[in-house]
């Protein structure tokens, strides 16, 4: 099972391991995206207790780490960024893959659940930036709906910025997922189900609360030719006023 879901506080180092780690591999292919104080255990804990902090977990274990913040961020309102549209945006950060786990093609598929999440959560638009040589990340971005728009300044240099706009057909999946949850939710008898697991959807969901479990047919489509990846579930969130 592939699985985009909040990180816990019990994630931190695993999540400080795979962005440390991602940072040599960054210069290990020639360029840096982040510097060697950004980001540290400070930021990955400030994300978490922000509700921002997320982990993609597959079969269990830590594959993937990124943060997705609802609130904006400051730099992104450079006037050279020459954003699309000025809605209501998620902002997408500090994804980086886990060493065993690099040579699978994840990064399309978690730019997807992101996706999907935020039309579950209501949000339809989302924002990111790519360092300039990283020419690799910036054509899977493309490749899973991303447009390159202009420029923004972080650490003293430049990054392309890139939005999503997500499109009515995901939305209608995010939509038939979730109608699919709830319909195997009513089917099984709540006495069996874990607490955590019985999720209710009301409108725009909690992100405090969120977890995405990857479609199994959109898991397929974006991943490789002649990947062997075999993914099943379905999208469930948990609304809670009571993070």
């Amino acid at each position: 099972m592939h699985k985009l879901q909040r990180a816990g506080m019990q994630d931190t180092e695993e999540c400080c391991a795979i962005l440390e780690d991602g940072k040599k591999y960054q210069r290990a292919q020639g360029f840096v995206h982040w510097p060697d104080d950004y980001p540290q255990k400070r930021d990955v804990v400030d994300d978490i207790s922000h509700h921002a902090g997320y982990i993609y977990v597959i079969d269990g274990q830590i594959a993937a780490c990124l943060s997705l913040h609802l609130d904006g961020e400051p730099f992104y309102s450079d006037p050279r960024a020459k954003w699309r549209t000025d809605s209501p945006c998620a902002v997408l950060q500090n994804l980086a893959v886990a060493a065993p786990f690099r040579s699978r093609h994840l990064a399309g598929e978690i730019l997807d659940a992101v996706g999907l999440l935020c039309c579950v959560l209501g949000i339809s638009y989302i924002r990111t930036d790519i360092t300039m040589p990283n020419r690799r990340m910036q054509h899977i971005a493309e490749k899973h709906g991303f447009v390159r728009c202009g420029l923004v300044s972080w650490n003293g240099g430049d990054h392309f910025s890139y939005d999503r706009i997500l499109t009515r057909s995901l939305q209608k999946l995010a939509d038939e997922e979730m109608a699919r949850a709830a319909a195997a939710r009513k089917a099984q008898p709540a006495a069996v189900m874990p607490q955590d697991s019985v999720p209710s959807h009301t409108g725009a969901a909690d992100p405090a609360m969120a977890t995405m479990v990857m479609p199994e047919r959109l898991a397929r489509a974006t991943a490789p030719a002649g990947s062997s990846m075999v993914t099943t579930g379905t999208v469930h969130v948990s609304a809670s006023s009571n993070p």
